[in-house]
């Protein structure tokens, strides 16, 4: 996991410090399924919220069961564009942190 204060690739027009971002979260095979997950997901979430972050946010590829782990966790979708280089479909998700 990676977690970044900006990003400007995907996320160019948020204002700084208004978030944190996560990239390159993964699991490996032999911990799927065993709630790393959302652990990691928990530990971004409370590290933003001391820094005062108003959302954790993501983007990746739109695909079905990616979505649907990450919704389950609280991210709620953003929008979505086509990633011209690759031709696919990117999701830009955000987890609102209460209060910031």
């Amino acid at each position: 996991m990676l977690l970044q204060r900006s990003d400007e690739t995907y996320w160019p027009f948020d204002p700084d410090g208004e978030a944190h971002y996560l990239h390159k979260l993964a699991v490996r095979r032999i911990a799927a399924g065993k709630g790393w997950l959302g652990r990691l997901v928990r530990w971004a979430h409370e590290d933003a919220k001391r820094a005062g972050a108003r959302y954790l946010r993501l983007d990746t590829l739109d695909r079905p069961k990616l979505r649907s782990m990450y919704e389950n966790l609280g991210f709620r979708f953003v929008d979505s564009f086509s990633e011209h280089q690759y031709g696919e479909t990117i999701v830009r998700l955000e987890l609102p942190i209460y209060p910031p």
